[in-house]
């Protein structure tokens, strides 16, 4: 009787835990990798949660796993140090994450598509190269210390309903509203 109550607790422990998992809308799949990058999926879209690459101009893809990528997770590309040198961002990506291109030192272009909607906080912070950037009208929120370390940044071009938050940008850098 005893090992049939410990089996039956098991059992139970098994339903459980099933039943607890989630699954379909809005679940998340366990890691993969295609090409250059590491990627979840959330919802039927693809999240980069790492660059694998060696760097150099880099052209993130429309889709993964055949999953369109609409974020560049928290500290995707952080710490390419010199060997990222530009990124072109496919249109359909609406999140930059936080510190997704902190401390890319080399990083000297970036391409923002229309589709972005939030830059994260940290998200460029110290990529030293940079010169200029246009941020598109689309975006709605900057977070803290976004480009803090640009130190090279002479040129931002940035939509004039764009409430700007403290330290998101250097003294001395040029900020052009549209």
């Amino acid at each position: 009787m005893k090992k049939f109550l410990q089996l039956v607790s098991l059992v139970l422990v098994a339903v459980v835990v099933f039943v607890a998992t989630p699954v379909g809308k809005g679940a998340k799949v366990s890691a993969a990798v295609s090409g250059d990058f590491e990627y979840t999926v959330n919802d039927g879209s693809a999240t980069i949660k790492k660059y694998l690459g060696i760097g150099g101009n880099v052209t993130i893809p429309d889709t993964l796993g055949g999953y369109k990528v609409t974020e560049i997770g928290n500290s995707a590309f952080s710490n390419c140090g010199e060997r990222l040198t530009s990124v072109i961002i496919p249109d359909g990506v609406t999140t930059i994450g936080w510190s997704a291109f902190e401390g890319c030192k080399g990083l000297t272009d970036i391409n923002i598509p229309d589709s972005v909607v939030t830059i994260g906080g940290y998200a460029f912070c110290g990529c030293e190269s940079l010169k200029d950037i246009t941020i598109p009208n689309s975006v709605t929120t900057i977070s803290n210390f976004a480009f803090a370390g640009c130190s090279n940044l002479k040129s931002v071009v940035i939509p004039n309903k764009l409430p700007l938050l403290k330290g998101t940008f250097l003294l001395g850098v040029v900020v052009c509203l549209m």
